[in-house]
């Protein structure tokens, strides 16, 4: 069975107090402390210890500087390359003068898909710019990672709404981090007639992975980790490979869905 990690993050700065006080993910990781944030190589090794064969691999850190959203691509493309089993999502800002030829310079540089954080960076998925931005996605064919935070209540970071005007107007498959971030997926269910908006695992109870699987189909569900720091998050994994379900869609979750959104 191939597996495949569909999200995980590099970052080049020190790591952060909050992070630092996440005893919940030391605690699901492999033994040791958490003291980094994850690099290339910690990706590689994590995935090797794990029987992962391969990743997409996107920036921690984006913010409403659209300057640094140009600088998250340029990091995450130098970083994988070499690396075949490793595929790359591009940080863009809508709002930038120069963000379709960001998005493009960023693809000719290997990258593989678009990754935009709405809460981070500032924008809302009604904006013109956007728009004009998935105009020229569309063309490209490449996937948008939609990035957003997890919380109790999905509403809180995610119009729900928008999203199913953006994803039923543009030819665009979105993959919604965390399941669109809340505890409760319900609201997230309004996009079931949608069938290129596809759900990412992570931190996710393995019943609401159950209960989205029966809504969505488990040709819309995908695997990932929100590996960050140096350790791997194997119970991630391990909440994927427990699930009662038949071992085809588990297949499916694990590898072949991101796959099919990256070829």
């Amino acid at each position: 069975m191939k597996v495949f990690d569909a999200n995980t993050h590099i970052e080049k700065e020190p790591l952060s107090i909050r992070v630092k006080e996440l005893d919940k993910w030391g605690g699901s990781a492999d033994e040791g402390p958490i003291t980094h944030y994850a690099t290339v190589q910690d990706i590689l090794s994590g995935l090797s210890k794990h029987g992962i064969g391969g990743a997409l691999v996107m920036a921690n850190t984006v913010s409403p500087d659209k300057e640094d959203a140009k600088a998250a691509s340029e990091t995450v493309a130098l970083a994988i390359r070499g690396y075949p089993n490793l595929y790359g999502a591009a940080c863009v800002h809508p709002y930038s003068n120069t963000a379709v030829y960001d998005l493009e310079e960023a693809v000719e540089s290997g990258l593989s898909a678009l990754m935009l954080c709405p809460d981070r960076q500032g924008f809302e998925l009604d904006d013109e710019a956007l728009w004009m931005l998935l105009e020229r996605v569309e063309e490209m064919g490449i996937p948008v990672v939609l990035h957003t935070q997890w919380a109790r209540d999905t509403e809180t970071y995610l119009d729900v709404e928008t999203l199913f005007d953006v994803g039923s107007s543009f030819h665009v498959d979105f993959l919604l981090t965390h399941m669109g971030c809340g505890r409760d997926i319900s609201p997230v269910s309004k996009l079931s007639d949608l069938d290129n908006i596809y759900f990412e695992t992570s931190h996710t109870a393995p019943k609401n992975i159950v209960r989205a699987i029966e809504l969505f189909g488990p040709d819309r569900i995908v695997f990932g980790s929100d590996f960050f720091c140096n350790l791997y998050p194997k119970h991630e994994l391990e909440a994927i490979l427990n699930l009662d379900i038949n071992s085809s869609d588990k297949e499916r979750i694990l590898g072949r869905n991101l796959e099919g959104l990256l070829k």
